[in-house]
């Protein structure tokens, strides 16, 4: 009679996990939205120290309802544009959190080049999914080693992909992200174009997340036509803008280009840059000085506002937001807890961009706009020749920033002359909290400029300044730099 064989030699399946497998495998998924998950699930490493720390919602508010937004039907595309370390990126995280744990989907997530793709996923992407075993750890077991552009979680798959024409080619998903989408090759044509058939087949169950710096941007005002990259996606959205409560007269208003209340980053005029950095406010639009660190209270008490809707002063919002199947939402760097030195860095970093920017150095000031305010880069012209010449003369103009400008302007929509009683720069009251507009201002042209007080709107100067023939012939001739301004205004001249 042969012995019997040895039970050391053979592995065995455990039946008690076998069998709650099983069951498990019964269940119905959890219904719950893609910010609910995180709020339940999500850790995060803490910005000081190595331990984790469950995500809270109270920390970057303005991120909650795009992540709604990925579990709502009525969208298939969500666009997020913003500065870098405003937590963008952690809206897509969370998105593959979800995916992978309570609604499993096959996920495509396209970055801009090899290296930036090797360095999230090993510096981002693998901690996080080590951090979260407990949650994950059973679904991505026994199904086959890992690689680092290849994550498997039992139900779906979760691709990290360089966005090139050989990584578009035999991928049909549900879900796709499209990181940093304005630094995506330019002649591959429109990322959106290429990315959409890819998830045709999921049809209604289909999910498009986008996010990017606006590097691509046009100026919000100019003509749809002249928008690129994200702001496009920006355009054909819901076109949400954040709006807050002042801390000190209450009144709702949004750090947003082009809004009617528009809340602006104020700081000394030709001051050294230390000081600068001290004495950066914001300023609500009936003057209050807001400080870095009431920015926390004031997320707390901000909103969404899509096109369509209108939001009064005490924050009621009426209207009904804009019917299209691309939700949008715009961050800015004065909105992000995220940022190093909070607004006094902010101010610090425009301003020497600014003063780089007159002696010609025109690109610093543009990644500054672009990748720490999140905000369109500006047109090409000489920060002291002209838009100096938008600007009101104050009796204490020199006290002032040029943000208090952008206020009476809009941010590029045209100078609000402040002798009619608009916006102004103006002396500071012995309380400071309040600005009021001297009657002695006046409007200021460059020397030998156009006669008319008026100057020409954003879109006509964007239209003049980035036509495709001068886009052309800048090329041909090199970087130019401006000469003083004009009869004609700021021109560009060979170096």
């Amino acid at each position: 009679m042969p012995a019997p064989p040895d039970p050391a030699r053979f592995a065995f399946a455990n039946a008690g996990r076998l069998l709650s497998d099983t069951f498990d495998a019964l269940l119905p998924p959890n219904r719950m939205s893609v910010a609910d998950h995180a709020g339940r699930n999500r850790w995060v490493k803490s910005p000081v120290g190595a331990h984790l720390e469950r995500w809270s919602h109270d920390t970057a508010p303005y991120l909650t309802e795009p992540m709604h937004w990925l579990s709502d039907d009525q969208y298939d595309t969500v666009g997020i544009v913003g500065p870098g370390a405003c937590g963008k990126t952690m809206i897509a995280e969370n998105w593959l959190l979800y995916t992978a744990e309570s609604d499993p989907a096959d996920l495509l997530w396209y970055l801009n080049t090899d290296a930036a793709l090797d360095a999230y996923v090993k510096g981002r992407i693998e901690p996080m999914l080590d951090q979260h075993d407990p949650l994950l750890g059973h679904l991505r077991r026994g199904l086959g080693r890992d690689s680092v552009a290849f994550k498997r979680f039992r139900g779906g798959r979760a691709e990290f992909l360089t966005f090139t024409p050989s990584s578009l080619v035999n991928k049909h998903v549900a879900r796709i992200v499209a990181d940093e989408i304005d630094n995506y090759d330019e002649s591959l044509g429109d990322p959106l174009a290429l990315l959409n058939p890819r998830r045709q087949a999921a049809g209604a169950d289909s999910k498009l997340l986008v996010i990017s710096h606006p590097d691509r941007g046009a100026p919000i005002d100019a003509p749809r036509t002249k928008q690129r990259g994200i702001m496009a996606v920006y355009a054909d959205s819901t076109r949400c803008t954040w709006w807050w409560r002042c801390p000190h007269c209450g009144t709702y208003s949004s750090p947003h280009p082009g809004t009617s209340r528009r809340m602006v980053l104020d700081w000394p005029k030709d001051a050294p840059l230390d000081e600068v950095q001290a004495k950066a406010r914001l300023v609500c639009p009936t003057g209050c000085l807001i400080e870095d660190g009431e920015r926390y209270a004031m997320n707390l008490t901000g909103r969404w506002v899509g096109e369509g809707e209108t939001i009064d002063e005490d924050g009621r919002v009426t209207g009904e937001r804009r019917r299209v199947k691309t939700a949008g939402a715009w961050i800015l760097g004065v909105m992000s807890p995220f940022t190093k030195d909070g607004i006094g860095g902010l101010a610090r970093a425009q301003a020497q961009a600014e003063r780089a920017a007159d002696l010609g150095d025109h690109e610093g000031l543009r990644q500054v706009m672009v990748k720490t305010f999140g905000e369109d880069a500006p047109a090409p012209w000489s920060v002291s020749t002209c838009w100096s010449a938008w600007r009101c003369r104050c009796s204490r103009r020199s006290t002032r920033g040029p943000a208090a400008s952008r206020a009476a302007t809009n941010s590029r929509t045209g100078p609000s002359l402040c002798c009619s009683g608009a916006a102004a720069t103006s002396a500071r009251s012995s309380s400071a909290t309040s600005i009021s507009a001297p009657a002695a201002c006046r409007p200021i042209r460059c020397p030998g400029a156009r006669s008319s007080p008026s100057m020409p709107s954003a879109s006509a100067v964007w239209n003049r300044r980035w036509s495709a023939a001068a886009r052309r012939q800048s090329a041909r001739r090199g970087r130019g730099k401006l000469s003083a301004c004009s009869s004609s205004g700021a021109r560009r001249t060979g170096s």
